[in-house]
């Protein structure tokens, strides 16, 4: 009512941009086993297990909306955005704190080695992180392509399909789908549980309760 300004609004996150910013910083965060400004460098990892659960759970919600290129740098653009937001921090560090908020003089010195020591395993861990998304990005391919199958069964079928067998032709797809899905990763993965006899156990039981649930 007064007309004054009450706050000023970041639009960083809801302006347009390119995903792999949004990606890369989420990594730069989540996946470290430290704070960002921990200044015991021995406790600071990149974690590869976070990455790769992050990886699958992005690709999965969001996946059909990414290009190629996109899905294929997306290890990249964790190290691109660790290693500039070290730069600013370091930078406003030499400047005088003037930008990030400090709550002692060497605040963002010790938050720009967190990120150098982030980027530096990120460049060691590189081809595992690869190695990540490319067994994601393959397992979302072969949903896309259970669910185009069904979709187009559906339309194929048309009304000529009752209420009842359609509700079977879900669950069977379903059941195709998911035992797809779960023998490519353990294929992918290359687990020792990839074996005829050990199928029944690891492979169908699993498919039961996916299909119940």
């Amino acid at each position: 009512n007064t007309g004054k300004t009450i706050c000023v609004i970041d639009l960083d996150t809801v302006m347009p941009g390119l995903s792999l910013y949004d990606f890369g910083d989420s990594i730069r965060f989540g996946a470290s086993t430290a704070a960002e400004d921990e200044p015991n460098l021995d406790k600071v990892n990149f974690s590869l297990e976070l990455f790769k659960a992050y990886v699958e759970g992005y690709l999965e919600s969001a996946g059909t909306a990414l290009t190629e290129n996109e899905i294929k740098y997306l290890p990249f653009s964790a190290k691109l955005l660790t290693l500039e937001c070290g730069m600013r921090f370091l930078g406003d560090f030499l400047n005088g704190d003037t930008y990030f908020k400090v709550d002692y003089p060497e605040h963002n010195l010790i938050r720009s080695r967190t990120q150098f020591k982030l980027v530096k395993e990120m460049e060691d861990k590189m081809d595992e992180m690869e190695k990540i998304v490319e067994q994601a990005r393959k397992a979302l391919g072969i949903g896309l392509c259970m669910i185009a199958f069904y979709c187009t069964i559906r339309l194929a079928l048309g009304r000529v399909i009752s209420e009842y067998l359609e509700f079977w032709l879900l669950v069977l797809f379903t059941l195709f789908h998911s035992w797809c899905t779960y023998a490519t990763l353990l294929y992918l993965l290359e687990t020792p549980k990839y074996q005829a006899k050990h199928f029944f156990i690891d492979g169908i039981i699993p498919i039961i309760l996916i299909t119940l649930t």
